[in-house]
């Protein structure tokens, strides 16, 4: 495992992050680092986690740390589309209680994302050449 990668879209109100591959022990710095880095620069951190197809504890206590940093910066983070295993994991961890998870696109096509005054205003497929989006998510309202 250990194999991540990290790539970033940002629009006036927002910054989408895109996270694929496996999210373990050995990348949770470089992915806390990256969260951390984007979160810097916004005030709403959406993280599609459609490609990330494994997470463990240590990097779920990466995604608690960036919450909680986002809620003491007046901020929020959410996540969006994660596979069931990834799913689960947060569950199983409870962090689906901490942070806002927003559907599960099964076709993991990059995601582009519009936040304005604590509420997700939609997600979508980036290029038109997606279709249409595998899952809306509107005026989803995001955790105080």
């Amino acid at each position: 495992m250990g194999r991540l990668t990290v790539s970033v879209s940002a629009t006036e109100s927002s910054v989408l992050v895109s996270v694929a591959g496996d999210a373990d022990l050995t990348v949770s710095t470089q992915l806390g680092e990256s969260l951390a880095a984007e979160l810097a620069g916004a005030r709403y951190l959406v993280v599609d986690v459609s490609r990330l197809s494994f997470i463990d504890v240590a990097c779920v206590r990466v995604l608690v740390g960036v919450c909680e940093a986002a809620k003491d910066a007046g901020g929020t983070l959410a996540l969006v589309a994660p596979q069931p295993i990834v799913g689960r994991m947060l569950e199983l961890c409870r962090a689906d209680q901490l942070i806002a998870v927003y559907g599960s696109g099964p076709d993991g096509k990059r995601l582009t994302a519009e936040c304005r005054g604590g509420s997700v205003l939609s997600c979508q497929p980036a290029s038109p050449e997606g279709g249409e989006a595998a899952q809306r998510f509107d005026r989803a309202a995001l955790p105080e």
